[in-house]
């Protein structure tokens, strides 16, 4: 049964027909889709019960995700300061918000595990606040993710963007009856037309999501350039290619501080030029080492991914994206 399907919406009905035969056949034939989850640096764990207050219960993400999904199966990577491999059975690795450096050789094990046409999630930006801080005092550091994506021709810059174009809004009971308290720090992409697409609907992972929140982002710049084996364009909406699917308004605006306030309820006073930043970007096809050059540190990785293969590469730079900062605050 595919449980729900609008007759008003026949885009990417096949999206769904080809997605149910395949969940039928990993059922008949035991397949398990392996995806490894990055753990060892204080991350933002699936696993943490941060998507509603205490009161209301403890769900996690993971749980959700093995509930509604049985045929993946999610388990921890921890590389051991570099010294072990990802598993060749995994089909892919999801990096979520870190808390600590990585080190130069867990990078190049990322790498290595690329260069064999794996694929990787990563939900991450600078942006980084502490659990259970209602300040929502954050201080910018990728712990080493930035080296890893620009050797990828992805940049994720040293900001945090503000959007006041599309803030995440909440309302509430105030003594003057209701208001609308906007939150700048987390952006509401919404669905918009034509060259003015904030969420890129018909890529994969937002297909047919109408609405949704990315908070404590960071802008993104493509570098194709540095993949010249990597179309900068897809053909007919297809990869292999570089392609930003989430943007900001043009009305936001980036704080590059070392720390940064984003306290919820501040009064905001925007102060820089007006700017629309890439929010989340994905490239596919035959990478070539991030690390092409210099020190390897021990680990032998392919200089590129090999005939025939692709690797994939989806960021959301958001370091909250899998929580409820609310929440977790």
């Amino acid at each position: 049964a595919i449980k729900a399907l609008s007759p008003d919406q026949s885009t990417g009905l096949e999206f769904w027909i080809t997605n149910k035969i395949r969940e039928i056949r990993d059922r008949g034939d035991k397949v398990e889709h392996k995806i490894g989850v990055l753990t060892g640096h204080d991350e933002i764990k699936l696993t943490e019960a941060n998507l509603v207050p205490a009161q209301a219960g403890k769900p996690a993400m993971q749980d959700i995700i093995t509930r509604n999904f049985p045929f993946y199966k999610l388990s921890d990577v921890d590389l051991k300061g570099g010294d072990a491999e990802i598993d060749d059975s995994l089909d892919g690795i999801i990096i979520t918000q870190p808390g600590k450096d990585l080190t130069d050789k867990e990078l190049r094990r990322i790498d290595q595990f690329l260069m064999k046409g794996k694929s990787l999630a990563m939900f991450a930006s600078f942006v980084n606040i502490k659990a259970n801080d209602a300040t929502m005092n954050a201080t910018l550091s990728a712990h080493g993710l930035d080296k890893l994506l620009d050797g990828y021709g992805i940049e994720m810059k040293k900001d945090v963007v503000l959007d006041f174009g599309r803030s995440f809004r909440v309302n509430i009971m105030t003594q003057g009856g209701m208001a609308s308290a906007k939150f700048p720090q987390m952006i509401d992409d919404t669905q918009f037309k034509g060259d003015d697409m904030l969420l890129d609907t018909s890529f994969a992972g937002f297909f047919r999501i109408e609405e949704v929140a990315m908070p404590f982002t960071s802008a993104l710049v493509l570098h194709p350039e540095k993949q010249p084996d990597v179309p900068t364009k897809c053909a007919d909406n297809k990869p292999p290619c570089f392609k930003i699917v989430a943007r900001s308004t043009p009305f936001a605006y980036e704080k590059t501080d070392d720390t940064v306030d984003l306290n919820p309820f501040q009064a905001w006073k925007p102060k820089g030029k007006w700017e629309q930043f890439n929010l989340s970007a994905s490239v596919e096809g035959r990478l070539k080492s991030a690390f092409p050059a210099g020190d390897k540190q021990g680990v032998e990785t392919a200089a590129q991914v090999p005939d025939g293969k692709s690797a994939r590469i989806f960021v959301i730079s958001s370091s909250q994206y899998l929580a409820n900062p609310f929440a977790r605050a």
